[in-house]
């Protein structure tokens, strides 16, 4: 694929065939996304270039995607997200960045819980979070029972990335990377390594 620039927007040459990406290439969890957006005209218009799809739906500017299709994407899980997240890194990461994201993670994590309702004991769902969940080489491979059940718990007790929205939520996410495991204040260095990557 060959990519150009005309007007100031994004274009994307597959095949001889011009697709506008409206504005630029888009960006979902660090993945480069090349789908075009079919406007309903070929032309660009001034409404078009102030942040408007034609028809009047609004796109974000940093990433190019229309409200209504962020909000989809908002809607996943946080574990889910998460998850994707780890993966995307994984490969380019030395074996203590991954060890440190997934820790970084998992952490995040915890403030992302909705209830305590059938939750496993907070070692076991960190220990399957960072050997597991957060590690795609070992995702599927077989795990011990408890390992299990708490991943399966993690897939359906974490709320919506969208929270993360909320002042709230996102204070909860800060203050639990500012702690180690036994709720004792971390160290300003290991908060700040966990900030970084959340």
């Amino acid at each position: 694929m060959v990519r150009g620039r005309r007007a100031g927007l994004g274009w994307d040459y597959e095949q001889g065939q011009a697709l506008s990406t409206l504005p630029g290439h888009r960006h979902l969890v660090g993945m480069l996304r090349t789908e075009p957006l079919q406007p309903d005209s070929a032309a660009l218009d001034r409404e078009t270039l102030r942040g408007r799809l034609p028809g009047g739906q609004v796109f974000r500017i940093t990433d190019g995607l229309p409200l209504s299709m962020s909000r989809e994407l908002n809607e996943q899980s946080w574990f889910e997200f998460a998850q994707r997240y780890a993966d995307m890194k994984w490969p380019h990461a030395a074996a203590k960045s991954r060890a440190g994201n997934a820790d970084a993670l998992a952490s995040a994590t915890f403030a992302m819980l909705p209830t305590d309702r059938g939750r496993p004991a907070d070692a076991v769902l960190r220990r399957a979070m960072t050997g597991w969940a957060f590690n795609p080489k070992r995702r599927d491979t077989v795990k011990p029972a408890d390992i299990e059940r708490a991943l399966k718990w993690l897939a359906s007790n974490t709320v919506p990335v969208s929270r993360l929205d909320d002042p709230a939520t996102l204070r909860r996410v800060l203050d639990q990377l500012a702690l180690k495991m036994d709720g004792k204040p971390a160290a300003a260095k290991t908060f700040s390594r966990k900030r970084a990557v959340i």
